[in-house]
């Protein structure tokens, strides 16, 4: 059916109220032959999902994400591959999860054998441009591999300049995808939304930088240092510097507050530009994150340290073209792995996405009824590098995040032990449920062993010290990478 005519007739059937006819239409995705929807993915790096009122928030800091919502499928159960940016933006990218891509530490690319989206989205006819503000999902993971554009940000992009890329060809579809990096520390913000917020000034704000900055490089010393595990403790340097970032946690979390607020404030304005441009309605937009921040809530900070759902439980909407199915809330476990072959799905290009991982949910857009849940693991955390001594002897430097419905287990592979969470009661997993319901966790042991067992490559994951080398990257590059937080 001719695109148009599918919006012409979702227009009548509205107006003569019949619902049935509107579900119908809602659930079919593009001909293979229709003229191709434009598509933007809008990447907010370190979003919490719950800083969000459509997840529950009632502090009014995402209003322009909250009317999103209202005109989007709305995914309650999803989760990122990883709890920081880099192995979990090429799953996204690629549909692969980080024990089959290993794109795990810094300086780490994705191999030529893994086809990026912006690569598929050129090969069935569209143009395609990045603007990211976060290296690691751009140049330096090799995901602008299949971009005609790729331009670097800080922490959002110019409009003008997304304007004049997509005045350059209006003959051919548009995919647009943008990764903007507000609530990344060091957790920026504009006065305005600092004063509402009654965030930290900014030298205050740069003693609380600092203060991360000097918490997190304790964190990795021994191993930067060149020394193995075990030959030196610094235990107690670690534990306070975290006592001392704890003491500031009313000013971290008012700047990290005032720093979300940011970030809605510059996907509205790109929605309003993609109004005043006339190509809102017939626009595919995904907004999600790559994961969260974890702001004491388990004892520790920032984000790339466990699978708790602070740093893995994300948010994601898809507004479809017309608002269809707008203010439906989906229940299904869904990952990022997933959005590759359910954006080619739902484009009738289902083709388009061979070779990956995850897999489509695209049939939910149609508000059909849920799927039994079956268990899946939704996220790995891997660390070869990090060395923070009571993470490590409680949580191991390997992971597991398995999904049963509203059960959660995260299986600890170096010490073989899984934490079981009931998500339903105690949606913060603050109570370890393993051996109130031994059977329970054994099963999602079972079911995150199978699934390391069937990648047998992995056998020795055991973290090597060092990282690989940045002397590929260009110097801006580095320095970018360097104020995130990521090179000392």
């Amino acid at each position: 059916m001719d695109r148009g005519l599918s919006l012409r007739i979702l227009g009548l059937v509205t107006l003569l109220g019949l619902p049935g006819l509107v579900d119908l239409v809602e659930a079919r995705p593009p001909a293979a032959s229709a003229p191709a929807t434009n598509v933007v993915v809008y990447l907010i790096d370190t979003l919490r999902r719950d800083r969000l009122g459509v997840y529950g928030d009632e502090s009014g800091i995402t209003p322009h994400l909250d009317a999103l919502a209202r005109e989007s499928v709305v995914f309650d159960r999803a989760f990122s591959s990883a709890p920081w940016t880099l192995p979990s933006v090429v799953s996204l990218m690629t549909s692969t999860h980080p024990v089959d891509h290993q794109v795990l530490v810094r300086g780490q690319q994705i191999g030529r054998g893994l086809v990026p989206l912006a690569e598929r989205m050129q090969r069935v006819g569209y143009r395609t441009g990045a603007f990211v503000a976060n290296p690691l999902g751009g140049k330096a993971s090799g995901l602008d591999r299949g971009f005609d554009r790729l331009e670097r940000v800080s922490p959002a992009p110019d409009l003008d300049r997304v304007d004049g890329w997509l005045d350059e060809d209006t003959e051919r579809p548009f995919f647009l995808y943008v990764h903007t990096t507000e609530p990344h520390r060091p957790y920026r913000s504009p006065a305005d939304l600092r004063e509402r917020f009654e965030a930290p000034a900014r030298r205050r704000l740069e003693g609380l930088h600092r203060l991360m900055r000097d918490y997190r490089t304790l964190t990795r010393v021994d191993f930067d240092a060149g020394r193995p595990l075990g030959e030196t403790d610094n235990t107690e340097a670690q534990r306070e510097a975290l006592a001392e970032l704890t003491s500031r946690r009313d000013d971290w979390r008012r700047a990290y507050d005032a720093s979300v607020a940011w970030g809605d404030r510059n996907l509205g304005a790109l929605i309003e530009r993609l109004r005043a441009r006339g190509e809102w309605d017939e626009t595919l937009l995904i907004v999600l994150s790559d994961h969260g921040e974890e702001l004491l809530d388990h004892g520790q900070a920032l984000h790339g340290q466990s699978l708790y759902p602070e740093l893995v439980h994300v948010p994601m909407l898809w507004k479809l073209p017309g608002g269809r199915g707008g203010g439906q809330r989906v229940a299904s476990t869904v990952g990022l792995v997933d959005v590759v072959p359910t954006l080619f799905d739902w484009l009738g290009r289902p083709e388009a996405a061979e070779g990956v991982l995850g897999r489509s949910f695209a049939a939910r857009f149609g508000g059909g009824e849920e799927p039994a849940a079956s268990p899946r693991v939704t996220a790995v955390r891997l660390n070869r590098v990090q060395y923070y001594r009571p993470e490590d002897e409680a949580r191991g430097r390997f992971n597991l995040r398995v999904s049963d419905g509203m059960w959660q287990g995260i299986w600890n592979v170096d010490r073989d032990r899984l934490e079981l969470y009931d998500h339903r009661n105690d949606p913060t997993e603050l109570r370890d449920l393993a051996k109130v319901d031994p059977a329970r966790a054994a099963a999602l042991r079972s079911r995150a062993k199978s699934f390391l067992d069937s990648r047998p490559e992995l056998a020795d994951v055991a973290p090597s010290g060092g990282s690989p080398s940045l002397e590929h990257l260009d110097a801006e590059t580095r320095e970018r990478l360097q104020a995130l937080g990521y090179v000392e």
